[in-house]
């Protein structure tokens, strides 16, 4: 998987502050050892590079590779400094142009931290991913309306203030995880409990479809959408004929009808009046040829027109 997709599945991201560097190898050990996956060290821990190449080797309790973040990297001496480590994924609290930089030419993850919406659309714009920061300042509501301006799957994780008991109103609202920075059960059966039972009702990012460069799904060669979605593989072929598509396949669903054509469209069939159509039928139309080839009831055999129509993409 992914560190976009790990970050989205395990829902909580434990930010850990520790005092020192063996304080964060051996947090670092307790979360793994009960079922999580994706831990964040951050760069205020005294010899935290240290810390990230100890913990990097590491594996969680079903035996995955762990998945150790660096937080809190703001100049490009620190990007670098922690991928050497072994760093899987970069965080920042505000914009970061340094570290961004840095993220692009090494092909890491990063979530690059912001506030307002402008600052947040921009990092998912980047890369589609943000981290929402501080959180606790504008609460669950604030996350639901940049949600619903934001792309559909764009990994969002608020962080800062926010406690474990809230983290369920936070998903709710859209957040794909968590970041919790203190307050977890220091118990390894209660923490145990608590990732396992956000895993158990895990959703999509944002409980939307996740885009495809984040879930690995093929990608539509000229709209970057995923199977299935309106305007993936499949969706020209039943766009041609405006009947409803089965998604994925392109073909009309049984017993479906085609759509009526929006008012004032040409109909199938129909073109637009040129100068040497002369008078114009409803809607300033003439008709192309298959309409004009029509036979009634007593007017005898078809007529061909009189000049075919150029073929397509002919002047």
């Amino acid at each position: 998987m992914r560190p976009y997709e790990v970050l989205a599945a395990q829902r909580l991201l434990p930010v850990l502050r520790s005092a020192d560097a063996d304080e964060a190898v051996r947090a670092t050990a307790t979360l793994l050892a009960a079922g999580c996956r994706a831990v964040e060290l951050t760069t205020s821990v005294p010899g935290w590079a240290g810390a990230v190449a100890r913990t990097a080797g590491l594996a969680d309790a079903l035996g995955r590779p762990a998945l150790i973040g660096v937080g809190t990297v703001t100049t490009a001496a620190q990007a670098r400094a922690a991928l050497d480590a072994g760093a899987g994924f970069l965080v920042s609290p505000y914009p970061a142009p340094e570290v961004r930089e840095v993220a692009r030419r090494r092909g890491a993850a990063f979530v690059e931290g912001g506030y307002t919406p402008g600052e947040i659309a921009a990092a998912v714009r980047r890369s589609g991913a943000a981290k929402v920061f501080p959180a606790h300042v504008g609460g669950p509501a604030f996350l639901r309306s940049l949600r619903a301006v934001l792309p559909d799957g764009a990994l969002l994780i608020p962080t800062g203030g926010i406690a474990p008991g809230e983290v369920r109103d936070w998903l709710a609202a859209g957040a794909s995880a968590v970041g919790i920075g203190s307050g977890l059960p220091t118990e390894p059966a209660e923490l145990a409990a608590l990732f396992a039972s956000l895993a158990s009702d895990a959703a999509p990012p944002g409980g939307r479809r996740a885009r495809a460069h984040d879930a690995g799904a093929p990608a539509h060669e000229d709209t970057g959408a995923p199977p299935g979605h309106p305007a993936g593989p499949g969706a020209a072929a039943a766009a041609s004929d405006g009947a409803r598509a089965v998604p994925g396949t392109g073909r009309p669903a049984p017993g479906r009808a085609p759509r009526p054509p929006v008012a004032g469209s040409a109909p199938p069939g129909e073109r637009p009046a040129g100068p040497e159509d002369g008078a114009a039928g409803p809607g300033g139309r003439r008709p192309f040829a298959p309409d004009a080839m029509r036979a009634t009831p007593d007017a005898g055999p078809p007529v061909p027109p009189a000049r075919p129509p150029a073929p397509c993409g002919e002047a």
